[in-house]
C-alpha cells in the first residue's frame, strides 16, 4: 500500500480532490451508461448489452490517459501549442462542415479512419481559442500601459471559430462566445471595447444562424421552451424520469424512461441518474462538479503570476 501511495505522490501531483472527483465520476459514468443502454443495445446490437459499455469504457480510459500526460506536460508548452492548435482547429472545422459525419442533420463529427472513433473538432477549437485569449490577456497584464487592451485581430480569430462552430451547433458557439467574453472581463478589457467585441461575436452567431445548418432547430427549441405551453415529448418523459425517481431512486438498472427517451446515454443521462439514484444521486453529481469548480478557483487564486515567469520572457 505504501508503494502505491508513493507512486501516486510522485506521478499524480496536483490537487488530490480534483483527482478523486474525476476518478469517482469516471467510474460512476460506466455504471450509469451501462444501465441506460441495456435495452437500446438489445435492439441495435443483437443482444450485445456490453457494446455501449465497452465503447464508453474505452473513451474513459483514453481520456484518463490524455489527462495524465497533459497533467505531466510543462504548462509553458501551452504558449507554443496555442497557434498550431488554432490553425488545426480551423482546418478541422472547415473539413467537418464540408465532409464531416452528419448526425441529426448537422455535420459535427470527424470519424478517424480505421479506428471507428469519432470526435467533434469544436472541442479542440474551444481549447485553442481559450489558450490564445489567455495568452494575450496574460501578457497584457505584464505591461501597465497596455493593461486591458486586446487586439481586434485576435478577436476576429476567435469570432471566426465561434461562427464556424455555430454553423452546425449554435448552443456550443454561444458557450464559447460567453467563455471568451468572461476571459476578457477577467483580463480587464475596457467596457467600451468589450461592448464592441460582444457585438462582433453576436454578428458571427447571427451569420451562422442565417446560413448554418441548425438555425431553424435552435429557433424551434427556444419556441418550445418559452413560446408555448405544450410540453415536448422529450421534455415530458425527462420530467417523468425526474419525478419518478423520488429521494433515493428506483435503483441501478430499474429505469423505465430509458426505453422511451432518445439518446438516454448522452442527452438525457442526468434525468436517468435521478430516476435510478433519486435526488440524492442528482445532488451528488452536481456536488462533484461544484467541487471541481471550487478547487479550480483555489488553484487560480494560489497563482501569483498571470502565466508564470517563462511567459514573461516569451
Amino acid at each position: 500500500m505504501q508503494s502505491v501511495k508513493q507512486f501516486l505522490d510522485r506521478h499524480l501531483k496536483g490537487d488530490p480532490y480534483i483527482w478523486t472527483v474525476v476518478l469517482l465520476m469516471a467510474a460512476f459514468s460506466l455504471i450509469v451508461v451501462y444501465s441506460a443502454t441495456g435495452t437500446l443495445a438489445q435492439k441495435t446490437s443483437g443482444g450485445n448489452t456490453e457494446r455501449f459499455l465497452l465503447s464508453h469504457g474505452q473513451n474513459v480510459v483514453l481520456g484518463l490517459i490524455a489527462m495524465f500526460f497533459v497533467h505531466r506536460m510543462p504548462y509553458q508548452l501551452l504558449k507554443t501549442l496555442s497557434a498550431p492548435l488554432y490553425v488545426l482547429s480551423i482546418l478541422l472545422l472547415l473539413y467537418v462542415t464540408l465532409k464531416g459525419s452528419t448526425v441529426n442533420e448537422a455535420s459535427r463529427w470527424v470519424t478517424l479512419p480505421g479506428l471507428g472513433q469519432s470526435f467533434q473538432p469544436s472541442d479542440l477549437a474551444k481549447l485553442a481559442v481559450i489558450l490564445l485569449l489567455a495568452k494575450r490577456l496574460a501578457l497584457n497584464q505584464l505591461k501597465v500601459k497596455e493593461s486591458g487592451a486586446l487586439s481586434m485581430a485576435l478577436v476576429i480569430k476567435a469570432g471566426i471559430v465561434v461562427g464556424l462552430i455555430a454553423f452546425a451547433n449554435i448552443s456550443t458557439g454561444l458557450i464559447l462566445m460567453s467563455s471568451a467574453l468572461l476571459l476578457m472581463i477577467i483580463g480587464r478589457v475596457p467596457v467600451m471595447r468589450l461592448a464592441g467585441y460582444t457585438f462582433f461575436f453576436v454578428a458571427c452567431i447571427g451569420i451562422a444562424y442565417l446560413f448554418g445548418q441548425r438555425g431553424e432547430t435552435a429557433l424551434n427549441r427556444l419556441s418550445n421552451a418559452y413560446g408555448t405551453e405544450e410540453v415536448s415529448f422529450q421534455r415530458h418523459h425527462s420530467n417523468v424520469a425526474i419525478a419518478s425517481g423520488g429521494v433515493f431512486g428506483k435503483g441501478p438498472g430499474n429505469s423505465e424512461q430509458r426505453n422511451i427517451l432518445p439518446h438516454p446515454y448522452s442527452d438525457f443521462i442526468y434525468s436517468l441518474i435521478i430516476e435510478e439514484y433519486g435526488v440524492i444521486g442528482g445532488i451528488a453529481v452536481l456536488a462533484g462538479y461544484l467541487i471541481l469548480l471550487y478547487r479550480s478557483t483555489r488553484v487560480v487564486a494560489a497563482s501569483t503570476k498571470p502565466l508564470g515567469d517563462w511567459w514573461r520572457r516569451g
